[in-house]
């Protein structure tokens, strides 16, 4: 949407360079409409903090959360001591 929005803004300056006319609201009104079709199609998920909130409520696409990280911590051991540990992945650097 981002390239749109600014090809849209090319077009409508070069239109005006040429015509000796611009309709600024018509070029925000189809930016906001095609980004509303474009987010309402999508199934992308936005991230969970309030800028991409604001975003999207300011185009008036409904909103689908990202999935809730979970955080399982992981602790590593000493093998027993009649085991030998072989690192072959590159995790002795």
């Amino acid at each position: 949407m981002i390239t749109f929005s600014i090809w849209m803004i090319w077009r409508m300056r070069t239109y005006a360079r040429f015509q000796d006319k611009i309709d600024v609201s018509r070029v925000i009104s189809v930016i906001k409409d095609l980004t509303y079709l474009v987010g309402n199609s999508s199934k992308a998920s936005m991230k969970n903090d309030m800028l991409d909130f604001n975003v999207i409520k300011f185009f008036g696409i409904n909103t689908r959360t990202g999935k809730v990280l979970h955080h399982r911590p992981v602790r590593w051991e000493f093998p027993s001591p009649s085991w030998v540990k072989i690192n072959i992945d590159g995790a002795t650097r």
